[in-house]
């Protein structure tokens, strides 16, 4: 039995991810994106407490450089293990789906962009909605982490556009971001013109896809390996995004929550979109001289 469960892994679609992955990284990347992040947000709590305190955000008087520090703060052992966790397994989705995607450089200068502007925009985003509600300070790494969640429709469609179609566009991951808000948002304040309007944004871009594609799907579909990154992406990031925005607990700053899931598909899609746009203007007006 051992054995066969063994030998399903190693062989099976599992091992064709795990060795490609290790194929195209090199230990020094692993260590990178595994180890080097938990590594300091453990070593910043061992530090005397007072200096952790130091570096807390304080909500009434919030300064840049606690603003930024703050968020690599945590209140408590579990809290700081919740969110290591939390990061390496959701990067344990994201290197390999990039390894696929042919975007690991991409997701390199992402991750870099994630822990040097994310954290600013976490903070102030918490300073601006939690004035008037009696919070004082705000700590921890999840505003951040919910910036990787964010990212996993982006190279998700980075794939599509490898494994499927080059029409495909980096932006078109907005598809199932829309969905999932729509369902996030109904589950805060029920139904509402901006669950209407996202939910008919996912039928349109779910339309847009299906069309840009032409159809070329048979070929992602065939491979085992190929259906298994596409549906672990999908299931965490529907998941683990209900989660962290809908199923949390009374003391959860689900803004920081918010703003970082925000920030994860943003900043890469607006890229995508900004990066394409000349070549899409050039892709309508030939299509529109077809036409008149």
């Amino acid at each position: 039995m051992r054995r066969e469960v063994k030998q399903k892994l190693t062989e099976g679609p599992i091992g064709t991810i795990w060795s490609q992955t290790k194929r195209q990284t090199s230990s020094r990347e692993r260590i990178a994106v595994f180890v080097a992040i938990p590594f300091v947000l453990v070593s910043i709590s061992a530090l005397p407490q007072h200096i952790q305190e130091s570096w807390m955000l304080y909500v009434n008087s919030p300064t840049l450089e606690d603003a930024y520090l703050t968020n690599f703060v945590h209140g408590s052992v579990v809290h700081l293990g919740n969110n290591i966790l939390a990061y390496i397994f959701l990067m344990s989705v994201l290197l390999p789906l990039a390894v696929f995607a042919d975007w690991k450089q991409e997701l390199y200068i992402t991750m870099l962009f994630f822990l040097t502007a994310v954290p600013l925009v976490v903070s102030y985003y918490s300073v601006w909605t939690l004035q008037g509600t009696g919070v004082e300070t705000t700590v921890g790494f999840s505003g951040v982490v919910a910036a990787f969640l964010g990212l996993h429709p982006i190279i998700l469609f980075a794939f599509f556009k490898r494994a499927v179609s080059s029409n495909i566009r980096v932006h078109y991951g907005l598809a199932l971001v829309a969905p999932e808000l729509a369902v996030i948002f109904y589950s805060w304040s029920g139904i509402s013109v901006s669950v209407i309007a996202l939910s008919i944004l996912s039928v349109l871009g779910l339309g847009l896809v299906l069309h840009e594609s032409c159809g070329d799907w048979e070929l992602l579909l065939s491979s085992r390996t190929n259906v298994l990154l596409v549906f672990t992406t999908i299931i965490v990031f529907s998941v683990v995004s209900y989660r962290i925005l809908v199923g949390v607990g009374p003391n959860v700053n689900v803004y920081g929550h918010f703003i970082g899931f925000v920030s994860g598909f943003l900043f890469p899609g607006f890229l995508s979109l900004v990066s394409g746009l000349p070549e899409q203007m050039a892709r309508v007006q030939e299509r529109l001289r077809g036409i008149f």
